[in-house]
């Protein structure tokens, strides 16, 4: 079953009271003031309770929008939102639960002929190779795909959810234009510990808005997500992971694989390592830009048929990793006849800091810092 997240929200637009105090009756609702300036009622949090029970609470727009706050916690600014921050719900069975409290009508499955991921599945089922696999080892890739799937099908437009638009304003960027990147208001985020004798430990911190990205191999087919997670209030997730791709399906590989934050090229091409870095360079430049995600893609990528002339843009890293792969993706290609031009910032690392990169340009400098890139030539 279908459930469209647009079509729920013009529907509760104005309802969210109704729609709160029959599936969280618990919750502190706006229905209860008897008068419009009575104090907007207020109650323990339900994920960390609290000391004084006025932490969480709708807010003045709440019926409108669905926006539930908790001081702790941080604001959760639509109802499908609110029900997965504060109630522990999965994405998909809060759309269920307000649509069918709501008495939508219902719809079958969601298909078409453009969407990349229902590609992603099909080409899974072609290329999986059982051979020598058990059927719970088959179901277990078969269920990679589907997570794919779900997330995608699931997603929105980058502008409708605002914590996306912060990040990307934060950041001095404008939000991409490509049909590969789009988001989803809620997916799990899991901390990772390591120890000096490098094992892992684990820490769930709960649902998190994602930026995703599709990653295409050279034949333009989808071979993974790369998920950017993001805070509620749009600023980065400074924790390690927080930029990382669904976990690989077997017979499936990433290598060569790009985020094309462009569709269309002639015979050049420029590919960095990071979104935003490539984001921002595509803004100031014009020059189409794919982002290869990481330094070890950066190495094992494979331009398109036609494409003779590859720009290089690297991230400054105090380690050198951006550097040393670069220099190995640009011997490669020049080896295979290929011209190529690498680009690194001009601004320095500042103290602290682990490298900079072109969005860090930009942030700096901005229009000025690409002036002398686009005076260069072949």
């Amino acid at each position: 079953m279908y459930y469209d997240q647009d079509e729920i929200y013009l529907a509760a637009k104005g309802r969210w009271s109704e729609i709160f105090a029959g599936l969280e009756p618990e919750w502190p609702n706006l229905a209860m003031r008897k008068k419009g300036y009575d104090p907007i009622p207020k109650a323990y949090c339900p994920i960390h309770t609290g000391k004084s029970g006025l932490a969480f609470g709708p807010m003045s727009g709440t019926n409108e929008s669905g926006g539930m706050v908790c001081n702790t916690c941080g604001v959760a600014k639509g109802g499908i939102q609110a029900l997965v921050m504060f109630s522990k719900r999965e994405y998909h069975t809060a759309l269920k639960e307000v649509h069918d409290f709501l008495g939508l009508e219902q719809k079958p499955k969601k298909t078409t002929t453009k969407s990349s991921v229902e590609i992603l599945s099909r080409e899974v089922n072609v290329t999986f190779d059982s051979k020598g696999m058990n059927e719970e080892e088959i179901k277990k890739e078969q269920a990679k795909c589907n997570k794919l799937s779900y997330f995608w099908e699931n997603s929105l437009d980058l502008h409708k959810l605002p914590s996306v638009v912060t990040y990307y304003q934060n950041r001095g960027i404008a939000l991409p234009k490509s049909e590969d990147v789009r988001c989803h208001p809620s997916a799990g985020f899991t901390r990772i510990f390591k120890n000096e004798e490098g094992d892992e430990s684990y820490e769930y911190l709960g649902k998190l808005p994602v930026i995703l990205h599709l990653m295409r191999d050279t034949n333009n087919k989808v071979v993974n997500i790369l998920r950017t997670f993001i805070n509620e209030d749009g600023s980065p997730l400074k924790e390690e992971g927080n930029k990382k791709m669904f976990p690989p399906i077997a017979g499936v590989s990433v290598s060569g694989s790009a985020i094309q934050l462009t569709k269309t090229f002639t015979d050049e091409l420029t590919v960095g390592e990071g979104t935003e870095t490539c984001q921002s360079w595509l803004q100031m430049t014009g020059w189409p830009t794919w982002a290869l995600s990481n330094t070890a893609l950066v190495r094992g990528w494979n331009p398109p048929i036609g494409v003779k002339k590859v720009n290089i843009i690297e991230d400054r890293d105090v380690n050198y990793a951006g550097t040393y792969a670069s220099e190995a993706l640009a011997n490669r290609l020049a080896a295979s006849g290929i011209l190529v031009r690498r680009f690194i910032p001009h601004i320095e690392v500042l103290r602290g800091e682990k490298s900079v990169d072109w969005n860090d340009v930009l942030l700096r400098e901005g229009a000025k810092g690409f002036e002398w890139v686009k005076r260069t030539s072949w």
